[in-house]
């Protein structure tokens, strides 16, 4: 991939959450008190992962901080169960490639997320969350997308032994869908 230029990066983290929340305030002010970094402290985060009853682990709850040219569009108080979130964005990705749009609800949030390309500009995307809008390039935004979502659903695979091969399928879709473009 080309370099991406500095206002279209994308910067994310990926957190589980170590205890439940009941007050989300809290949470957003005391991040670091709820949240394990699957880079940064990759040991407890998989250990806490592995933790979890078997047929809990797919409720893992967490959250992505994720910025695309240093404005913030997720952080701690748009937590919920990661494998999800992911899913979700790697969905908006599906929807760009395939019918040009996307616009989905994330179901426990009411969080809307849509991507659009603009109509006098067929190689952007407008990328919206909540109501803060991101313009970025078609291209970058799309392979920023997989690489984010393939890395995730990596390190699942080599902490749980779970594929996750339909969501990793989906970004591979992604993925080709871009480099293609």
């Amino acid at each position: 991939m080309n370099a991406v230029p500095a206002w279209e990066r994308w910067v994310v983290r990926t957190f589980y959450l170590r205890r439940p929340v009941l007050d989300l305030e809290d949470l957003v002010a005391r991040p670091a008190h709820y949240g394990i970094d699957l880079v940064t402290q990759e040991a407890e985060a998989r250990d806490y992962f592995l933790g979890l009853p078997v047929d809990e682990r797919i409720w893992t709850e967490g959250y992505l901080e994720l910025s695309i040219g240093g404005t913030p569009l997720f952080g701690p108080r748009e937590w919920d169960y990661v494998d999800q979130l992911w899913h979700t964005l790697v969905q908006v990705g599906l929807d760009l490639v395939d019918e040009g749009g996307a616009e989905h609800i994330f179901p426990d949030q009411s969080m809307p997320i849509c991507a659009r390309v603009p109509r006098r500009e067929p190689g952007r995307v407008l990328l919206t969350v909540r109501d803060t809008t991101v313009r970025v390039e078609r291209r970058a935004f799309l392979l920023q997308l997989a690489e984010h979502a393939l890395w995730f659903y990596d390190w699942h695979r080599r902490v749980t032994g779970d594929l996750m091969s339909t969501y990793r399928a989906d970004a591979e879709r992604v993925r080709a869908a871009a480099e293609e473009w």
